[in-house]
This record gives structure tokens, C-alpha cells and sequence, in this order.
């Protein structure tokens, strides 16, 4: 039997949610197009990767280098994205997929993200907000979005539930993300953040932590909503002002 679990956060200017939010990411030069020899990508990358965390990473320790595409981002213009894999053999305080941001002025941004997804607040706008979701060591995955300024990148948000969640412990989403729908949830003409899917439950009472792939003894629907509000017309925290669980058997 599924249950029906529906969590609706109304965020003023898409909150944050944690300290970490307000971390911000400075901006280094770097020359590189995705019309150059892979093997000037990949080398140009690594050395922008070794002088960016002061470490001695090799070129067999960078697993891949995928162009995304050229978008049209908040307060930042035009920008090539590249996704950069790390091997799973480096020691755990790397991030193991890592986000390039090249503006038109050549300066670049890594980001620590597992995936990459742009939005909008309004549906006739022709710029993104850059986002994506960042999972942990636990398989557990935010989203997070980010503001350029300045030749600065700030997190301006993080969701306060998790929209990923790869774990092969008791509990895990079907296909392990919830689905990110960027539409007008509440009938404001602003766009919101619409994440849904399916929790699995694989154990019972007490039962010990850990599984192997089975059928799940429970199912259950949930949503997530996060509603932008423009009236303060900036990005900036505030409290959550209403949280509510609606279940169904």
C-alpha cells in the first residue's frame, strides 16, 4: 500500500537553511574552450584543480571531463559548464564530482555538485540560477543553488530535507533522486521547487541496519514543495512560516 506524504515549505526569496549557505566561492582565471584537444582540457583543468585546493592531483586521478553547454546565468552572462569525475581512489576529502563555471571574461568557479539543474523564477525569464544536487558520504542528497556577483559565487540556498538518497540501509527513494519539476506551485506567477517520487522502506522494528536488493515492505509518495516569495524582492533568510505533513493510508 502506497502512503501519501506531502511537505509544503514556503520560502521568503528561497531560504537557507545552514551555516554553509553563505560560503562563498571565489573566481580564478583560466583560458580553456570545449574546442580545444581533450587533451588540453584535461590538462588545464588539472592544474587549475592543484592550485585551487593546493593538492597534487595526476591526469589518471581525473576520471572524465563532460562539456553541459553554454547557459545564460543570473548576473553572470553567458557560461560553458563542465562536470569533472575524480576517481573514487582519492582520499575522502575530495568531492568526487566537481562543477567548472567559465563567464565570457574567462573566470572560472569549481563547485562541488553531483549534478547540475538550472532554474528559473519566472517562466519568461532567459537566465538560470545555477543548481544542483550535492549528496554526502552517506549517499544522502541537497539541492543547493547559487548567486554569482562580483566574481564571487554564493550558496544562497539548501533544502532542509533530502532530495537524494542512494543509501542501502533501511530507507532510500525509488531511483534514488525525488524528480525536480521548476513550475508555479502556488498560482503566483513565480516558480517553485516541486521535488516527488517514492520513499522504500526495507526493514522492520529493530531490524538490523543494512540490506540486501529487495522488494520493500512499505511504500510511500511524497512531495516536497518550496514556494518562492518575492515580496522582500532579494535573496535573504528567513524562518520557515509554515511546515505541514498530510498522510493517507
Amino acid at each position: 500500500m502506497l502512503h501519501n506524504k506531502t511537505i509544503i515549505i514556503i520560502l521568503f526569496g528561497l531560504i537557507c537553511f545552514t551555516s554553509k549557505a553563505q560560503k562563498e566561492i571565489k573566481s580564478f582565471k583560466i583560458n580553456i574552450s570545449e574546442k580545444l584537444a581533450k587533451s588540453e582540457i584535461r590538462n588545464t583543468v588539472l592544474y587549475q584543480l592543484n592550485k585551487y585546493y593546493a593538492d597534487t592531483l595526476n591526469s589518471k586521478e581525473i576520471t572524465g571531463i563532460e562539456y553541459l553547454g553554454k547557459y545564460n546565468l543570473e548576473n553572470s552572462g553567458k557560461n560553458d559548464i563542465y562536470r569533472i569525475s575524480l576517481s573514487y581512489d582519492l582520499p575522502m576529502v575530495w568531492h568526487y564530482s566537481i562543477v567548472l563555471i567559465v563567464d565570457e571574461h574567462n573566470n572560472g568557479y569549481f563547485i562541488e555538485l553531483d549534478s547540475v539543474e538550472l532554474i528559473k523564477i519566472r517562466k519568461s525569464h532567459n537566465t538560470y540560477y545555477f543548481a544542483g544536487r550535492y549528496k554526502d558520504r552517506n549517499q544522502y542528497g541537497v539541492f543547493k543553488i547559487y548567486k554569482f556577483k562580483n566574481n564571487k559565487v554564493t550558496q544562497v540556498f539548501e533544502s532542509n530535507y533530502p532530495v537524494s538518497n542512494y543509501s542501502l540501509d533501511c530507507e532510500s527513494y525509488e531511483h534514488g533522486d525525488l524528480k525536480l519539476r521548476n513550475i508555479d506551485i502556488n498560482n503566483d506567477g513565480y516558480l517553485g521547487l516541486k521535488f516527488s517520487g517514492i520513499k522504500n522502506y526495507y526493514c522492520n522494528g529493530l531490524e538490523q541496519v543494512g540490506r540486501d536488493e529487495r522488494t520493500p515492505i512499505k511504500q510511500e509518495k511524497i512531495t516536497i514543495n518550496y514556494v518562492y516569495d518575492p515580496i522582500i524582492n532579494k535573496w535573504k533568510n528567513k524562518r520557515i512560516i509554515q511546515k505541514q505533513y498530510l498522510t493517507k493510508q
